[in-house]
């Protein structure tokens, strides 16, 4: 029996997104339908899993759309996200001002 948790858990360490939304889908058909019927608890990764080679394109490639519909919300927090994830993965850079010892 799987539970919520161990749904989720398992969508976490999937690597490749085709696969990843394969799994929610499915996951989630059987949470409303009651297959899984636990919400349960499961340790999370320390990191989800990401593609090896995620496809990064620049933003003047990316589609436009108006923050007005659900889509273009949508799209503003996934697009979110990935700066998220991605700055955390960056080293910060330091600048000359941040190398300069500090005036009392």
């Amino acid at each position: 029996m799987t539970t919520l948790a161990q749904a989720a858990v398992a969508v976490l360490t999937v690597a490749e997104p085709g696969d990843k939304t394969r799994l929610t889908k499915g996951f989630s058909a059987d949470w409303r339908s009651g297959r899984i019927a636990e919400v349960g608890h499961a340790e999370p990764p320390v990191r989800p899993a990401r593609p090896a080679k995620p496809d990064i394109l620049p933003p003047n490639r990316m589609p436009r759309r108006g923050i007005g519909a659900a889509a273009g919300k949508i799209s503003l927090l996934h697009a979110l996200a990935h700066i998220e994830f991605n700055f955390r993965l960056k080293p910060a850079k330091q600048t000359k001002a941040a190398k300069r010892p500090v005036q009392p």
